[in-house]
This record gives structure tokens, C-alpha cells and sequence, in this order.
């Protein structure tokens, strides 16, 4: 099994950290972590893979 099965989350520091991204911002953002950890390893920057994990094919 690849990747972490947690990993600490810092509540003050996402407060501040996001505070002035969208709501629909900070759910891709903790996506994207989420996903990064779940891999273990930081993500391919491949906008068409990216855009499939998020559930917006880039074609839409």
C-alpha cells in the first residue's frame, strides 16, 4: 500500500494559510494534498491527469 494513512493537520495554520481562497479553492487545495499524500510522493504537474482527479476533465 503506497502513501500515508494520516498525516497532521494544523488547524490554525490552515485557517490562516487559506483565508483568502474561495470555498471552491480550498476544496481542490485539500484535494490535491490529500491526493499527494495518498500517492506519497509530491504530484506530476499534468493539468489533463490533475483535471481528471478533481472531476473536471480539461475538455469540459
Amino acid at each position: 500500500m503506497s502513501g500515508l494513512f494520516k498525516f497532521d493537520f494544523y488547524t490554525r495554520d490552515w485557517i490562516s494559510g487559506t483565508r483568502e481562497l474561495s470555498d471552491r479553492a480550498r476544496g481542490v487545495y485539500v484535494d490535491l494534498l490529500v491526493r499527494m499524500y495518498d500517492l506519497g510522493r509530491p504530484l506530476d504537474y499534468d493539468e489533463s491527469d490533475l483535471c481528471r482527479f478533481l472531476g473536471n476533465p480539461p475538455w469540459k
